[in-house]
């Protein structure tokens, strides 16, 4: 019997070791649930997962339930890895909320928390692009320009590689500008040039 559990566990180890990874996308939010709530560390990877994806899906009472959560248990796992992605995503999801409902006060809080995040792998590699921060375009179109500056400047730290740089300085010549960017990856990226044509 604590054969099987060992050998249980462990194979479920193995499937919930990441919560980016192929395997866990494919389990749904119940099955998530079911299983991670046995598997101590695995439980706070899942409600990242599940959070990324009530982000995509803009479901904002489950953004608002699974940030709480999340923002909740995140204390205790300090010194995880994705610790700094609770921090960061949990206050952006409610931020994003808070603008959708015109709590801007409420939005600027979560904000400022978001920002204080003490990074990850993921952040310190790819810099905030590599989460959700559509939430910032929403807040230009409220005409809250001052409050979006400050908030990058205040993200500088995650733009020490050039490559990350050029996000930065693409969204600031494009706020300048009086236009709304989409803080996504797909810009402020250099195009390859095209290939000349052969006379």
């Amino acid at each position: 019997m604590i054969f099987l559990l060992l050998t249980s566990i462990l194979f479920l180890n193995g499937c919930y070791s990441d919560p980016f990874t192929v395997k866990t996308s494919k389990l749904n939010d119940k099955e998530l649930v079911e299983h991670s709530t046995e598997l101590g560390t695995h439980y706070f990877y899942s409600l990242s997962e599940r959070l990324e994806r009530a982000v995509k899906s803009k479901d904002c009472p489950k953004m608002r339930s699974l940030a709480g959560e999340l923002l909740a248990v995140a204390p205790y796992y300090s010194s995880n890895w994705n610790y700094g992605n609770a921090i960061f995503d949990g206050h952006m999801a409610y931020a994003s909320c808070d603008v959708k409902e015109k709590k801007l006060e409420s939005a600027f809080h979560h904000l400022t928390e978001a920002a204080k995040t003490p990074g990850s792998p993921q952040l310190n590699t790819f810099g905030p692009p590599y989460h959700d921060m559509s939430v910032l375009s929403d807040l230009l179109r409220e005409g809250r320009k001052t409050e979006v500056v400050a908030f990058l400047n205040s993200l500088k730290r995650f733009w020490d590689l050039e490559s990350s740089q050029e996000y930065f300085d693409f969204w600031a010549k494009e706020i300048e500008a009086g236009r709304v960017p989409k803080f996504d990856p797909s810009e402020g990226t250099p195009q390859p040039a095209a290939p000349e044509k052969k006379k």
